[in-house]
């Protein structure tokens, strides 16, 4: 989880795009291919979580990491993202009922 929230050196190939702002540590957050490949990794294990609930911690990564992509990623992902979100809110909530 340090890894996720590590800010890291700030990137210092401005000459390709204007993302100065982010560090090396998150660029590969601005990559849609790996975006992709990643939310489809994360919504198979929700699903798993969704199937055994002593899985509960995965949740909680997932989720920590949904956010993560979700505040840092290209605007084209957005949606994707915020359909992750909600499904582990929807996997997490259902625990409670």
């Amino acid at each position: 989880m340090h890894s996720i929230w590590q800010y890291g050196p700030q990137t210092m190939n401005i000459s390709s795009s204007d993302n100065s702002w982010c560090s090396e540590a998150h660029e590969q957050l601005l990559d849609d291919h790996f975006i992709d490949e990643l939310i489809t990794r994360l919504d198979r294990r929700l699903d798993d979580c969704e199937l055994n609930w002593q899985h509960e911690l995965v949740l909680a990564a997932i989720t920590i990491i949904t956010m993560r992509m979700l505040t840092i990623c290209n605007s084209t992902k957005q949606d994707k993202l915020a359909d992750l979100a909600l499904k582990c809110r929807r996997i997490g909530s259902s625990s409670i009922a």
